[in-house]
């Protein structure tokens, strides 16, 4: 697959991702006006952004493409399903077991998306990850979110 090519499908994906969070903000939460935003406004606005840059990038990448042909390679399954995965890992992470937890559990299953990593250096990223977060979310920006969680709940 081309570098144009790659942009074309780059582009059209980051509209598609724009579209979705236009359909899935305005159908579960308010917008409400500039005067009164609701919660609604801001993931609209970010998907309006999205949806352009992506037609800007697609466009480009169209117009500098007169007369090849375009091959759209099979996707890497694999990565799309770890990462998805690891969004999943997160959300039961955090609700279950707390921050550091799941930013450990969501960085070692993304970490199978890449068949060269190693489950050492995936878990030591892990590591990184969850104290560098827990340093940011609770030391530099006072937020008291739990950072460890007793799943039996005792």
């Amino acid at each position: 697959m081309n570098s144009r090519t790659q942009e074309i499908a780059t582009g059209a994906g980051i509209a598609a991702f724009g579209a979705a969070t236009i359909v899935l903000s305005v159908s579960d939460l308010s917008i409400g006006t500039l005067r009164s935003p609701g919660p609604g406004l801001f993931p609209v606005s970010m998907g309006v952004v999205l949806v352009f840059l992506g037609l800007v990038v697609a466009g480009l990448a169209l117009l500098q493409q007169v007369g090849e042909r375009v091959y759209l390679r099979q996707p890497d399954w694999r990565s799309l399903g770890m990462v998805s995965l690891s969004i999943v890992a997160f959300i039961f992470g955090f609700k279950f077991l707390g921050l550091l937890p799941a930013i450990f559990l969501s960085t070692l299953v993304s970490s199978f998306a890449d068949p060269k990593l190693t489950l050492r250096k995936a878990a030591i990223l892990g590591v990184g990850l969850a104290l560098l977060a827990g340093l940011i979310f609770r030391v530099a920006l006072g937020m008291h979110m739990p950072l460890l969680l007793n799943p039996f709940g005792g």
